[in-house]
């Protein structure tokens, strides 16, 4: 799976979405494809790639506390032939 996960990000990066934020391993990017019309992407510290809920970035504490929760880990793989 870090193979897959590997490419995946390769592929993602080179597609040059805008960076926002890390914290902890998470890094927020603009969705590469449709920007703001779309949710932030979250790269995972496992390095997959998944969709949240927010179109604004959080506070350096709101997203501690997202870590803290869960609330990346149970958010939609935004890897389904999408991209």
């Amino acid at each position: 799976m870090d193979n897959l996960n590997n490419s995946k990000l390769e592929v993602f990066k080179d597609m040059k979405p805008t960076f926002f934020k890390s914290l902890n391993g998470y890094s927020l990017y603009e969705c590469p494809i449709h920007g703001d019309e779309e949710t932030l992407v979250v790269v995972l510290p496992d390095k997959s790639i998944h969709y949240t809920d927010l179109f604004e970035v959080p506070t350096t504490e709101e997203m501690s506390d997202m870590i803290s929760y869960g609330e990346f880990n149970n958010t939609l793989l935004a890897w389904q032939g999408n991209w």
